[in-house]
């Protein structure tokens, strides 16, 4: 059964077509990236899988259920975090939890109460004080907090500070190991690549690559020369040692190989 599926899924807004003959079949169980530059395509397309926007040609399904705007049983089973999530400002961080969690027909309270611990987010602030890291920490709360079968997250890094990454890419693992299949978008390859098990690139609403890490890899690493940051370097290192792959120092850098496709020729 497929997770998402989407083909020549097409959203024109007037003259402009903000995504154009999008084919998209996610690996179940694994952690897909959407990654290309801001107005590529990838809220758009989201917006479509969740039924909040309709296509203007093609098909998308989830679970094999084809999406459509107000279609709920096709999400039943989906968490999601917009990366324009409108919260009521006037309520505190608990009585939105609260407030989603009724929504959703019953949360465990428990694991709500371990996420809000490990993101580091006070309940008790009214939304409308928070940073804009806490508000995203709010939205990542309510995404996951009935460790759904799928998750669909859009830019969720935005605003969180390096350690608090890092404690929600455990989060994201963990679930995946729990059976979850997880697909987000990015347009920083480095804040995705050591959780992605594979890659779709889009640019001008066009898909214009898929890749596994592997491939990417391996296709970049003859020729290119990395400067990753302390975080980066522990990570890449210890993906090639899991793969098998012999490398020098001064292997590979993905951020590069990811940058290719913007190129003007991939248009």
């Amino acid at each position: 059964m497929g997770v998402i599926r989407t083909i020549k899924l097409t959203k024109e807004f007037g003259p402009v077509a903000a995504i154009l003959d999008v084919d998209i079949d996610i690996t179940p169980g694994a952690i897909t990236g959407f990654l290309g530059p801001n107005g590529a395509g990838k809220s758009t397309t989201m917006n479509i899988l969740m039924g909040f926007i309709s296509a203007s040609s093609g098909e998308a399904r989830l679970f094999d259920e084809k999406v459509s705007v107000g279609n709920a049983r096709a999400r039943q089973d989906v968490g999601f975090l917009s990366n324009s999530a409108s919260l009521d400002k006037s309520l505190t961080v608990a009585q939105e939890i609260e407030y989603f969690g009724h929504l959703a027909g019953g949360y465990d309270r428990n694991y709500v109460s371990e996420l809000v611990d490990r993101l580091g987010l006070d309940v008790t602030q009214k939304i409308g004080k928070l940073s804009t890291g806490n508000y995203q920490k709010v939205g990542l709360v309510v995404a996951l907090m009935h460790k759904p079968k799928l998750l669909v997250l859009d830019e969720p890094t935005n605003g969180l500070d390096p350690l608090v990454q890092a404690e929600f890419n455990k989060i994201i693992l963990e679930l995946k190991e729990s059976g979850s299949t997880i697909f987000i978008s990015s347009h920083i390859l480095s804040e995705v690549q050591e959780l992605c098990d594979e890659f779709i690139f889009i640019r001008r609403g066009k898909i214009v690559a898929k890749s596994t890490k592997s491939e990417l890899m391996m296709r970049s690493r003859d020729s290119l020369t990395v400067k990753p940051s302390p975080k980066q370097r522990a990570a890449l290192l210890e993906f090639l040692k899991k793969q098998g792959i012999n490398y020098k120092v001064n292997q590979v850098d993905l951020e590069s190989e990811f940058m290719k496709y913007y190129e003007d020729d991939h248009a």
